[in-house]
């Protein structure tokens, strides 16, 4: 019975939106929207104020296509980070560590061609790549 139980559950909680540290599954995420920001301590929560927030969110256009979607650790923006025009074109693709870009961040015209790519250390620009 226990088994049965925790089978019945288990997709009611992998795709629900929640405050746990558990991996993200490629569908678990919440509307960003949902998401309240702390700017005092430049935090997102979903829901009370004592747990920020871990876990993939989106926003969307009106039309539904994905505008934005991005991965938060603890309340900050850690990890990857994308966005979309409203046809669905990548137009950006990077990581955050603490809320300031890290790492290479690609930057797309609205046909989908490279334009650039600079890469951050904690949010600063220190290298850049325009030849494609």
């Amino acid at each position: 019975m226990r088994k049965f139980l925790i089978l019945a559950f288990a997709p009611i909680f992998l795709f629900s939106c929640n405050d746990s540290e558990n991996t993200v599954q490629e569908n678990d995420f919440c509307d960003c929207e949902m998401l309240a920001h702390d700017n005092l301590f430049n935090h997102f929560y979903l829901e009370d104020r004592k747990s920020p927030y871990t876990g993939v969110c989106k926003l969307f256009y009106k039309n539904g296509q994905v505008k934005q979607e991005r991965e938060l650790v603890n309340g900050k923006n850690n990890g990857f980070y994308r966005s979309y025009s409203e046809t669905g074109v990548l137009l950006e693709e990077g990581a955050f560590l603490d809320n300031r870009h890290h790492g290479w961040f690609r930057y797309f015209d609205e046909k989908g061609n490279l334009i650039i790519e600079v890469e951050y250390e904690n949010g600063v620009p220190v290298n850049e790549r325009a030849e494609f």
